[in-house]
C-alpha cells in the first residue's frame, strides 16, 4: 500500500508532529506500507530518509498551491512515460501508483487561507476519488466558509474525500454549513497529536522553568489588535515568570526563522541572563520539554497540544477558533488570553498558574480530559484503518456529535 500524506512539512515543527505519529500508527497497522509527500524545500533529504518517504516524480508542494493546475496533470503524465525502475532508484513514486491519500493539513481550508490552496486541494481530492482511491482528513481545523468561491471548492474537496474528521465542534459546524443537509462523510475526533509520545532521553533544565512560544502568525492574521502589543505582552510575561523564580526558555516551534526573529527581539530586551532560546528539530523532543515546563504561554496550536496532554497548565495568546476550542476541550478556556483583555489579566493568569494549588487543580483537568479523548481518538484510526483496508467504513452518519469530553 502507497499512501500520499498531504499537508506536512518540516519548518513547522506542529506539521511534522503529526506526520511523524500518522507514519508511527499506520506503519502499526500495515507494516508494509510505504509513504510519498510532495516535495518541497522544508522537507531535507535527511529527513526524507529517515522517516522512508518518497516523492513524486514532478511535485506540486502545497505551499505553491497556483502550480497545482499545471504540475499536478504532469506528474500523473510524466510518473507513466518514466521506467518504474528509474524513479524507485531515485526515491520517488508516480502518482498512479498511489493507493490512498490522508490529509493531516492542520489549518488549510476557510477564509484566512488562500483561496488557491482549497481549489488545489479540491483537484487533488478529485483525481484519487474518480479513481476509486481512499482520501481521508484527518483531524483538523475548518473555515469560517463566507468566501463564495471557498465554499464552492470546499464543497468539491467534501465532494471527494471519503472520511473528514474536524477537531472542534465549531470547525465541524462550519463544514456541515455547506450543505443543506449536512455532511454524512463529516466527523468529530481530536487532535492525532495529544496522544505522541514525548522523547523520554530528552536533557531537561535542572531547575523549575516556564516555555514560551512565540508565532510570527498572529501579527499578520491576529488583526491590528495583536500587533501593537504582542511582543510587549511576552516581554513582560517574560520578566514576570523570572519574578516568580522560574527559568524562561524561548521554545521555538518551527524552523523558517520568523519566530526565531520574534524571540531575539524579546531576548533584546530582557537579556540573555533573563531567557535562553530552545531549540530541536525533533517534535517529539519539544514535547518532553513542555512536559517537564511549569507552565506555558504559547502561541504555536501544537506548542499548546503538546503542553495541555502532557498535563502543563498553558496560557494561550491566540488568533483563530482552534485555540479557543482547544482550551475548552481541555477545560481551560479561562487561560485563553484574548487581544482585547490587558495585560493586567495576562499577569492574572500567569500569576494563578504559579500557584501550588491552583497548578495542581489545572494539571489533574488536563489529564482528566485527555483521557476523556481517548476513545473517540481509538474509534477514529479504527475507522481510518477499515476505510484504508476495505474501501468502506460502514459508519453510518450521527446527527447528534458528541462533544470531545463526552459530554
Amino acid at each position: 500500500m502507497l499512501i500520499e500524506i498531504h499537508g506536512a512539512g518540516f519548518h513547522n515543527k506542529g506539521a511534522q508532529l503529526m506526520l511523524e505519529v500518522v507514519l508511527r500508527r499506520v506503519a502499526q497497522r500495515f507494516p508494509n506500507a510505504e509513504f510519498c509527500v510532495e516535495w518541497d524545500r522544508s522537507i531535507s533529504d535527511v529527513e526524507l530518509r529517515r522517516l522512508g518517504l518518497k516523492t513524486f516524480f514532478v511535485s506540486a508542494p502545497r505551499v505553491r498551491p497556483r502550480r497545482y493546475p499545471v504540475l499536478g496533470p504532469l506528474s500523473s503524465v510524466a510518473g507513466r512515460l518514466v521506467p518504474g525502475s528509474l524513479l524507485r532508484s531515485r526515491n520517488m513514486v508516480a502518482r498512479h501508483w498511489v493507493d490512498a491519500l490522508i490529509d493531516i493539513s492542520g489549518y488549510a481550508f476557510g477564509d484566512k487561507m488562500p483561496l488557491p490552496r482549497t481549489q488545489a486541494f479540491a483537484s487533488r481530492s478529485r483525481y484519487y476519488a474518480r479513481r476509486g482511491k481512499p482520501v481521508v482528513m484527518l483531524p483538523q481545523m475548518f473555515g469560517p466558509f463566507e468566501s463564495g468561491a471557498i465554499q464552492a471548492a470546499m464543497r468539491r474537496v467534501c465532494d471527494s474525500a471519503d472520511l473528514i474528521y474536524a477537531r472542534d465542534t465549531v470547525s465541524y459546524g462550519h463544514v456541515e454549513g455547506l450543505f443543506a443537509t449536512g455532511c454524512s462523510k463529516l466527523r468529530l475526533a481530536p487532535d492525532i497529536a495529544i496522544f505522541a509520545e514525548p522523547d523520554p532521553g530528552t536533557p531537561l533544565p535542572d531547575r523549575p522553568y516556564a516555555c514560551i512560544v512565540p508565532n510570527a502568525r498572529i501579527l499578520d492574521k491576529g488583526g491590528l489588535q495583536w500587533r501593537g502589543r504582542y511582543i510587549g505582552d511576552l516581554v513582560h510575561t517574560v520578566r514576570l515568570l523570572r519574578q516568580q523564580g522560574l527559568s524562561v526558555l524561548l521554545t521555538m516551534h518551527e524552523s523558517s526563522g520568523e519566530d526565531r526573529e520574534l524571540a531575539n527581539q524579546i531576548l533584546a530586551q530582557v537579556g540573555p541572563e533573563v531567557a535562553s532560546m530552545y531549540e530541536s528539530n525533533c517534535p517529539f523532543q519539544l514535547k518532553a520539554v513542555f512536559a517537564g515546563a511549569r507552565l506555558a504561554v504559547a502561541s504555536r496550536f501544537h506548542a499548546v497540544v503538546s503542553a495541555l496532554s502532557s498535563g502543563t497548565p498553558a496560557i494561550v495568546l491566540g488568533w483563530a477558533h482552534k485555540y479557543e476550542m482547544l482550551m475548552h476541550d481541555f477545560g481551560c478556556s479561562e487561560y485563553m488570553h484574548d487581544a482585547k483583555e490587558g495585560r493586567e489579566e495576562l499577569e492574572a493568569k500567569i500569576l494563578a498558574l504559579t500557584r501550588d494549588e491552583t497548578h495542581c487543580r489545572v494539571r489533574a483537568k488536563l489529564l482528566e480530559c485527555k483521557n476523556r479523548m481517548y476513545a473517540a481518538n481509538a474509534k477514529m484510526w479504527d475507522d481510518v484503518f477499515a476505510f484504508l483496508e476495505n474501501g468502506t467504513t460502514g459508519i453510518k452518519a450521527d446527527p447528534q456529535v458528541a462533544l470531545l469530553q463526552g459530554e
